[in-house]
């Protein structure tokens, strides 16, 4: 089995092998034994079990990435390709982070807190009856139109509908 003063992972198979999960047993019992003495937060076998299993996983996923593919042709590829390839990956994933990063600024950003509170509170107090067309008619193809009926006591809140109506999925 695995030496446990230099474990080392088989990456040839999952964590479900022989050798592999004498590892994550030494491990665990290792966290565990420091999780004691230095007064950790206690976490369950269970727990310590599986982040080093999904850590594992994450590692083997790396490692099998960057090993050199094999072309239609049958020949590997060179260290500069895989070196390209990992970079391009790499490329990939940064922008998708920042652009699921903006999306999530944008539709969460907190500094648009008081303002979407704002705006909430208008669309509260106005009610549905308050945002919907005050009168309707028929056009010649039989289609209700709707007309918004200015009402000289109400307060312009254009923008602000336009805001809300910009921002609908």
């Amino acid at each position: 089995g695995p030496d446990p003063l230099a474990l080392q992972w088989d990456m040839t198979t999952t964590h479900k092998s022989d050798w592999n999960r004498q590892v994550v047993d030494t491990l665990c019992s290792l966290y565990m034994t420091m999780q004691q003495r230095s007064n950790w937060t206690v976490r369950s076998p269970q727990s310590i079990r599986k982040d080093i299993t999904n850590k594992f996983d994450q590692c083997r996923k790396c490692w099998r990435r960057a090993r050199p593919h094999i072309s239609s042709s049958g020949t590997h590829e060179t260290m500069q390709q895989v070196g390209d390839r990992l970079v391009d990956y790499t490329n990939e994933r940064l922008r998708m982070a920042r652009v699921l990063s903006r999306r999530t600024t944008v539709t969460t950003g907190k500094e648009d807190l008081p303002v979407w509170a704002y705006l909430n509170s208008i669309v509260e107090t106005l009610g549905k009856d308050g945002m919907s067309s005050d009168e309707s008619e028929t056009e010649d193809c039989e289609l209700p139109v709707f007309r918004l009926k200015t009402m000289p006591w109400r307060a312009n809140f254009g923008q602000e509908m336009q805001i809300i109506d910009e921002q609908r999925l």
